[in-house]
């Protein structure tokens, strides 16, 4: 909704309820302050996306374990991370194994038979995540019988 002298308006994004209110400085073009209006629950942020973890690594707990400990380099502003496993290749697809991880590691709890990959992405704040690390090496969990071995290829 536009003000009497058309340089106020208000808009409302009916897909995420997020109402922006925008008014011009004293010249069209120039000024546009930009605020959140209530009832709006978005998470404002100014800058950079948090970089991607660094040197993410898997690494079998023990050679009869079907667990895997992954770990990586912390992220600087980084409040929690999220670890994405795939089991069909290094490239993915991936899906979410873990959300919330405080620290620069992360155990799995016991695996199928099959081969892991790892990927990291750090989170600022609830909403603001980064793009996902490299993948960490091949993870393979075999079924011998009554024990299932793990080992990196």
């Amino acid at each position: 909704m536009g003000s009497k002298d058309g340089r106020h308006f208000a808009v409302m994004c009916a897909a995420t309820g997020v109402a922006l209110g925008l008014s011009a400085g004293p010249a069209w073009g120039s000024g546009w302050p930009v605020s959140l209006q209530p009832p709006s629950a978005a998470e404002a942020h100014a800058g950079a996306a948090p970089g991607a973890p660094g040197a993410p690594a898997a690494a079998c707990t023990s050679a009869t374990s079907a667990t895997v400990k992954v770990t990586w380099s912390e992220v600087a502003d980084a409040s929690t991370y999220s670890v994405y496993e795939a089991t069909s290749a290094a490239t993915g697809p991936y899906s979410l194994a873990a959300s919330g991880v405080v620290a620069t590691s992360w155990t799995s709890g016991a695996l199928s038979t099959g081969d892991y990959w790892f990927e990291v992405a750090a989170l600022e704040g609830s909403n603001w995540q980064g793009a996902n690390s490299t993948a960490t090496g091949e993870s393979t969990v075999t079924n011998l019988g009554l024990v299932q071995i793990c080992a990196q290829t």
